[in-house]
């Protein structure tokens, strides 16, 4: 294999990254002394190598040239910490190994979302986490023991001590700066941010009454760990992963410094104990956060598909009213042109038919025919798009009444309220639609003695309200069922203009009201 020439190192570390390189790798080398140094001391580092969580970052976020550099982080942090020569190579390379076999359980699902912005993004990551340090973990503990390094722990010890700082390291530390490379959009406004700021000063003080002994006197009997919880919950649902994030951070470095001091509620408690502890918050904050946001962002998504398929049923509505329009037109025009054209030359038929008798008798009963098709052309017309619909809405409405009266023998009166004159479209289709409906379903149906219209103009509301005296019929199980499409077809209207539609009915006869919101000209409040 040949060595990567020097163009392509200068595309895997461009002058801009080489100048950031030296302070890097001595922050993370005097970093790891500085955790082997300290909580070496209490065997607090067995609990969390937040370091692991960094080197898994750097390769997610800027691919494997980041290995080199973690692996001579590592070497030098082993050696300021007095490590041999050997056994800080070997630790390194240990280090290395379960970076990449992390990072490589992870791109092997090709789904992982480095951002975590779903729950299966953390699950993948905490199985990543959980196998890359137990192959970690193997390589450590067959170099400790091949390379003699003195230690008090059994071999067992030694490696689980390894895998359970470094899991609880990743699913800690990785998360967190994820997350964090991206600043919150939702925490805009002074207001968020000071209830943020707010929460984690209060989860702040009763961290150090819980975990380092604030006041020990007065609330040694109260501080329980479980009031943790509260805060991680409350960061959960009201800050996301951003939120929940920070105070997990803060919790554990609470619990670990009070351990250290041997303060705190787990001040008798157990290595164990306090890693599951950690663990425990950590999985249960970041997922439910993750949860959360997911539940929020498909809410929105929904929002928008709602949005985008009430403009679509709206254009679909408006097309379909077009489509009326020209029909009503095409059949006027063109039909009714033909019909009075056959009208006239079988009118003429009659004066220059020689003979009276059947052939005058039969012409004569095609004119009738001729003018009962004339009156369903004008008709089917009107009932598609009435022209005066183009006067407003009132006189279209009186228009309706007057015809639907006439055709079924049903007293049908109109009465309207407020100011009328500015309803357009698409108000004025939608009402005229809603009472054509309504009408044809009493006429059908209610076997109804009288119906009453009312329709009433607000400053922000017009209201259309029609009852009838019929016999009534099963709202919700006609609604329910689905077999009244007038019904659906009528709620679906309101709708798409965010209004209101109740209907009432019993055996004294129904009522339906529709308010939608309204201001003059048809523009929306």
């Amino acid at each position: 294999m040949e060595p990567p020439s020097k163009s392509r190192l200068s595309e895997l570390y461009p002058a801009k990254l080489l100048v950031w390189l030296p302070p890097l790798v001595l922050a993370y080398a005097v970093t790891s002394c500085f955790i082997v140094k300290i909580f070496s001391e209490t065997n607090n580092v067995s609990l969390v190598w937040p370091l692991s969580g960094v080197a898994l970052s750097l390769v997610i976020l800027g691919g494997r040239r980041w290995l080199p550099v973690i692996w001579f982080s590592e070497l030098l942090g082993n050696l300021l910490a007095d490590l041999s020569q050997l056994l800080s190579i070997a630790l390194a390379f240990s280090v290395v190994i379960e970076t990449t076999s992390c990072h490589w359980l992870l791109v092997k699902r090709g789904r992982f979302d480095d951002r975590l912005r779903r729950t299966q993004d953390f699950i993948d990551l905490s199985i990543a986490a959980s196998i890359g340090t137990a192959i970690g973990g193997t390589s450590a503990t067959v170099s400790i023991l091949c390379l003699g390094q003195p230690s008090s722990l059994p071999i067992l010890m030694i490696f689980v001590h390894w895998w359970q700082g470094d899991v609880l390291g990743i699913i800690l530390i990785t998360p967190l700066i994820l997350v964090w490379r991206d600043w919150p959009d939702y925490w805009q406004g002074q207001n968020r941010m000071a209830r943020m700021l707010g929460l984690f000063a209060l989860a702040f003080v009763v961290g150090q009454l819980t975990y380092l002994g604030w006041l020990e006197a007065l609330f040694a009997d109260h501080a329980r760990a479980y009031w943790s919880f509260l805060f991680i919950t409350a960061a959960a649902v009201g800050f996301g992963r951003h939120g929940v994030l920070l105070i997990i951070v803060l919790t554990a470095g609470q619990v670990l410094f009070g351990h250290m001091r041997n303060v705190g509620t787990f001040r008798d408690s157990g290595l164990q104990d306090i890693w599951f502890f950690l663990v425990i918050l950590t999985i249960v904050g970041v997922a439910l956060a993750i949860n959360v946001e997911e539940r929020i962002r498909r809410e929105a998504d929904l929002r928008v598909s709602q949005r985008t398929l009430k403009a679509l049923m709206q254009r679909n509505e408006q097309v379909r009213e077009e489509e009326r329009h020209h029909i009503a037109r095409e059949i006027h025009d063109e039909l009714g042109q033909v019909l009075t054209a056959i009208k006239m030359h079988a009118a003429l038929l009659t004066r220059t038919t020689p003979h009276a008798g059947s052939w005058r008798d039969d012409i004569n009963h095609l004119l009738q025919l001729i003018d009962g098709g004339i009156k369903v052309v004008r008709n089917i017309a009107l009932h598609l798009r009435p022209p005066i619909l183009a006067l407003g809405l009132v006189p279209a409405l009186q228009w309706l009444t007057d015809q639907f009266a006439e055709t079924h023998g049903i007293v049908c009166e109109l009465a309207t309220e407020g100011d009328t004159s500015g309803i357009q479209e698409p108000y004025l289709t939608t009402l005229f639609r809603l009472a054509q409906e309504a009408l044809t379903n009493i006429a059908r149906h209610a076997e109804a003695g009288k119906v009453w219209i009312k329709l009433t103009a607000e400053p922000e509301r017009i209201s259309l309200v029609v009852a009838d005296n019929g016999h009534g019929f099963d709202v919700d199980e006609e609604l329910k069922t689905g077999n009244s499409l007038g019904l659906n077809g009528m709620l679906h209207r309101v709708e798409m203009l965010d209004g209101e539609f109740e209907i009432h009915s019993n055996a004294e006869g129904t009522i339906l009201l529709c308010h939608l919101p309204f201001h003059r000209n048809g523009e929306r409040p």
